[in-house]
């Protein structure tokens, strides 16, 4: 899939996360509030 956050960018000024940490920050929240197990090899990250 194809996705481009220049429109938010330029019309929002809201700025880009990268792919990986909006990933990981979703995969941290699940994990932290029960709605998901760990991954294999998961590490929580300090807050």
């Amino acid at each position: 899939m194809y996705f481009s956050a220049a429109k938010a960018v330029r019309e929002l000024g809201v700025p880009q996360t990268q792919v990986e940490q909006a990933l990981r920050e979703a995969v941290d929240w699940f994990v932290a509030h029960g709605y998901a197990a760990p991954p294999p090899a998961y590490r929580a990250r300090a807050a």
